[in-house]
């Protein structure tokens, strides 16, 4: 038996791995509140959802990371009440030109500045197909044409933007990773 300390180390490593991944995930999306919703039909990776009418904070999309920053920022202190506002799920980015988070129930927020603007998203009736790893360019367009498909085999027709949500921290591994695009439903 040569090398008999190589099967406890290689199966330790993979422990460590295994604990620290799990870890960052489940800390992760189960740390931040969920935005309120209701699964009117689950269909696989598809899902038809409502959303209640739902306070936020957001900004314009000229940057990925800066729209992310500057909402962070807001709700770290940098706000006009100088408060911590805890983090939601999910980020919502409509249209590729506005990002937003989710306000926790009961937060009384105020703008300090033009970049972040304090709003509502009205309730919405939406189609959800969510995928799992890192979001690549042209991966949401993937994404979407699978949902499209989705709703003309339901008879829901689409109305508007894809409106993308992330629900995990950047460092949450690829394969753990939730993501979902949306499609409002029309009436």
């Amino acid at each position: 038996m040569k090398n008999k300390w190589l099967l406890p180390v290689v199966a330790g490593g993979f422990a460590v791995v295994a604990a620290v991944g799990y870890g960052v995930y489940a800390t992760s999306r189960a740390a931040v509140a969920a935005a309120p919703s209701s699964t009117l039909r689950r269909d696989g990776d598809f899902a038809l959802r409502e959303y209640p009418e739902l306070p936020v904070i957001e900004t314009s999309m000229r940057s990925g990371d800066e729209a992310f920053m500057r909402l962070f920022r807001f709700i770290d202190g940098q706000n006009a009440r100088r408060e911590k506002i805890a983090m939601t799920a999910p980020v919502f980015v409509d249209g590729a030109e506005t990002m937003s988070f989710v306000l926790p129930a009961g937060t009384a927020a105020e703008a300090s500045g033009a970049d972040v603007r304090v709003g509502r998203r009205p309730a919405e009736r939406v189609a959800v197909y969510r995928f799992s790893g890192r979001v690549r360019p042209g991966q949401a367009g993937e994404a979407e044409k699978r949902l499209r498909a989705w709703m003309a085999a339901q008879h829901l027709a689409p109305r508007g933007e894809l409106i993308e949500a992330y629900y995990d921290s950047p460092f949450v591994p690829g394969p753990l990773r939730r993501n979902e695009v949306m499609l409002r439903v029309a009436d």
